[in-house]
């Protein structure tokens, strides 16, 4: 019975993370534009569930790129808006909301997070899912 459920457990793992893997072929570079469009409501409402969800498809390439590190907070504003801010456990200042988590089961949201330093400067950014 162990057995079973440790095989049944690898398998719904093994399909998570290639549905993950596929999501992520769909991913795009950062445009600023797409980043800000439309309204909050718009894109919790039309591209939340998607697999189109715009922020959520840029946050591979702005972690990579690590444009955002050495920033300072008013710069990320002016370059993202003002943030969402979700009350994560761990000092991250920032946190933008990016759309629901990848996988199958989205059921909790992604967010871009952003870490400073004393100096309010940017020095991690990474996915975060509440």
């Amino acid at each position: 019975m162990a057995a079973s459920l440790v095989a049944l457990f690898s398998l719904i793992s093994c399909i998570e993370w290639a549905y993950i893997k596929w999501e992520e072929t769909f991913d795009i570079e950062f445009d600023l534009n797409l980043w800000n469009q439309g309204s909050r409501e718009r894109l919790y409402s039309e591209f939340a569930t998607q697999i189109d969800a715009p922020r959520i498809k840029m946050c591979r390439d702005i972690i990579a790129k690590k444009f955002l590190l050495g920033k300072t907070k008013a710069e990320i504003v002016d370059l993202l808006g003002q943030p969402d801010n979700y009350p994560f456990r761990e000092p991250w200042g920032f946190n933008y909301w990016v759309g629901l988590q990848r996988g199958p089961m989205k059921m909790d949201s992604a967010w871009l997070a952003i870490r400073f330093d004393d100096t309010h400067h940017a020095v991690e950014v990474k996915m975060k899912q509440d």
